[in-house]
């Protein structure tokens, strides 16, 4: 059976973008300062930043605008939105996932730090939901369809991404054989249709069983590394004290339909009760991750599905995704993936946008393919010559 993996990066949603920007790694905070006017929950999570001293790069007036605002966000006025946005987005760029990494492991200075990790997730969240499909997801549409033409093969995605844009695509293209409930590599139990009324524990939602829904097919998997927008885990407390690796109670939100969609909580507490369970409401999180080796056991099953995947693969895409040099885990891996193999890869495709040339010879050089093709003018001018 013909066995095709592809790795996505920020670059294929970004490729898709129309009225609203979509972030890079490098752009994040830039494309957050879009949402400050109107947006209080990205407001906040950019002042608890600042607050919380994340850049690498000071900004006394950053600090100085985000104190005054910081005692009450929800009565920040239109000036000192539209003045923060501007010295935030003047600051210089500094990688989303460092960003992501000092706000989980920074110390809590006050009262608006301690939140940090909190506010910063659904920050990012807030972000990917406002544009929602709001996206030429019918260019990856097109891509796919055509892919999935051989119905002998199958199709393991790699998304580095926390967005849904990939998810959204093989779900349309493949027609419901790939079902998101059991399609990211594990199962979830539970489903949800609502959304908590507020943050109160009496206002939760209800998670229904998973087992209900249809089943899709094994020939296509979704595999992220880093976590994903729509993926649910309990909070740990005292009174219920869940693991960090614990997916025997991870939520999907989905649609009436049964279909992907964005979980639009601006709350910073979510309460599910669970069907039929016997059970006190309990408080629910988006499961993202900065890429460190110490991960929920979620990401490292992803992981190791990404290697065996890698290792008997005959052709290979690599799509708006960088491979940074500063991800040294992911490098390794696909080394050792690679170096496992009993033969080469037969085909590499390369698909970016005005990438350098050391770039596609690095890509050339790591996965050591027979034959390559290379594409370095954007996926929808890819999409367009195949």
């Amino acid at each position: 059976m013909y066995s095709s993996v592809y790795l996505v990066g920020a670059g294929l949603t970004r490729s898709l973008q129309l009225a609203r920007r979509v972030p890079l790694m490098l752009d994040f905070v830039s494309v957050m300062t879009d949402y400050v006017a109107r947006n209080d929950v990205v407001l906040n999570t950019l002042v608890t930043m600042e607050l919380g001293h994340v850049y690498e790069a000071g900004c006394d007036q950053c600090l100085r605008l985000a104190e005054e605002i910081g005692t009450n966000v929800k009565s920040a006025t239109k000036e000192q939105r539209e003045r923060f946005a501007e010295l935030v987005a003047a600051r210089p760029p500094e990688s989303i996932e460092k960003l992501f990494e000092r706000a989980v492991a920074g110390p809590s200075l006050n009262i608006y730090t301690s939140g940090l990790a909190t506010y910063f997730r659904y920050g990012i969240n807030q972000v990917f939901s406002e544009i929602g499909w709001g996206l030429r997801l019918e260019l990856l549409e097109h891509f796919l369809k055509g892919r999935f033409q051989d119905e002998g093969g199958t199709h393991t995605f790699v998304s580095f991404n926390y967005d849904l844009a990939v998810d959204r695509g093989v779900e349309r293209a493949a027609a419901g054989l790939w079902q998101p409930w059991e399609g990211y590599g594990f199962e979830f139990p539970f489903y949800t249709i609502t959304d908590p009324a507020s943050d109160s524990p009496t206002d939760g939602a209800i998670a229904l069983p998973s087992q209900t829904l249809p089943r899709g097919s094994s020939r296509f998997r979704i595999l992220k590394p880093h976590g994903s927008l729509n993926w649910l885990r309990p909070v740990p407390n005292s009174y219920r004290p869940i693991g960090p690796n614990a997916a025997s109670d991870m939520i999907l939100p989905l649609d009436a339909d049964g279909h992907l969609r964005y979980w639009p909580s601006a709350s910073t507490f979510n309460y599910f009760t669970i069907a039929g369970a016997n059970r006190w409401p309990h408080d629910y999180e988006v499961l993202i991750a900065a890429p460190s080796p110490v991960k929920p056991l979620i990401m490292q099953e992803a992981l190791d599905a990404e290697a065996a995947a890698i290792g008997t693969a005959d052709e290979v895409f690599v799509i708006g995704y960088s491979i940074p040099r500063t991800d040294g885990d992911q490098w390794s891996l696909l080394r050792k993936a690679v170096q496992s193999r009993e033969k080469a890869i037969e085909t590499l495709t390369t698909v970016n946008y005005q990438a350098p040339p050391e770039y596609f010879g690095d890509i050339r050089e790591l996965f050591g393919p027979r034959f390559v093709r290379e594409f370095n003018s954007g996926f929808a001018d890819f999409v367009g010559a195949i």
